[in-house]
């Protein structure tokens, strides 16, 4: 059994996929094409937020958002030292200082103790990273952030279309930081064949800013204002991925599923007592 299998994932929809990317070809409508506007508006309207701005890949998507809140140099970021490295170097592309803290002992989120004990007056940004589908509890964070100014990023790359239940209004993955950040990487939940990534935001500063940025600079041919960078998701990938959100949820709920059996049918008694320990602490938060 393949671990990954996305051809049969996709079967259903894979001659509209090839039917559309026929169509982009005979169009020669490669970069930037009317499918990236679509996918972008998709997702946003997905996500709950305003606005969405596709690019090359995750880490990329990291780099980008980090970026567009120009902090000073050497100023500090909080983040998981439970992450992908991409989070880390992201931070440190950006000339900031990161500040790794542990998780909570019961999830694979950032503990939400460990981040007051390490917020001094340097503390700039908060960079939450959401792990196999769980996202830390927002309303602890929201308490000790009052008052602070103190940016908040996510990194939902393992989180497209999960929710936080910590608040009385659940809050959707990618429409809780000033800006949000997911890999299209092909494993995961949405995935494209091949790299992809997208932020998503409600400020339109931040978005005009950053789809300047992510095309060397320019939203006009041959004019540049910024010294930007080429992280362009090209209109292949975003035909591909319009077609894979409308499956989204509905692949999402089959994933619950298949993890529900396993969960039940775990011999071993220390995993399990620690899967029961872990959905009881979940349903409390």
């Amino acid at each position: 059994m393949k671990f990954l299998d996305l051809y049969n994932q996709d079967k259903s929809i894979l001659k509209l996929i090839s039917r559309d990317i026929n169509k982009i070809i005979k169009k020669s409508d490669f970069i930037l094409g009317n499918k990236v506007k679509e996918f972008e508006d998709k997702f946003a309207k997905y996500c709950e937020t305003k606005y969405a701005v596709s690019c090359a890949n995750g880490t990329d998507a990291l780099f980008l958002a980090i970026n567009s809140l120009n902090l000073p140099k050497g100023s500090e970021v909080i983040l998981p030292a439970m992450t992908y490295c991409s989070t880390l170097f992201s931070v440190m592309r950006c000339n900031l200082k990161p500040i790794l803290v542990d998780i909570d002992k019961n999830t694979s989120t950032i503990s939400v103790e460990e981040i007051k004990k390490k917020i001094t007056k340097k503390t700039k940004l908060i960079i939450l990273v959401h792990l196999y589908g769980d996202m830390p509890n927002l309303y602890k964070i929201n308490k000790i952030l009052i008052g602070k100014k103190i940016h908040i990023i996510e990194d939902a790359s393992q989180a497209h279309g999960a929710f936080d239940y910590s608040s009385k209004k659940p809050i959707k993955s990618g429409s809780y930081g000033i800006l949000s950040c997911f890999s299209l990487y092909p494993g995961k939940n949405l995935g494209a064949y091949g790299d992809a990534g997208i932020i998503t935001t409600n400020n339109k500063n931040k978005a005009n800013y950053i789809k300047k940025y992510r095309n060397i600079g320019s939203d006009k041919k041959f004019y540049h204002d910024l010294v930007g960078v080429n992280s362009r998701l090209d209109t292949i990938q975003a035909a591909i991925l319009i077609r894979k959100l409308k499956e989204l949820n509905k692949n999402n709920s089959r994933r619950k599923k298949i993890a529900k059996i396993y969960s039940e049918n775990i011999s071993n008694k220390n995993l399990k007592n620690f899967i029961k320990k872990r959905t009881k602490y979940k349903r409390k938060q």
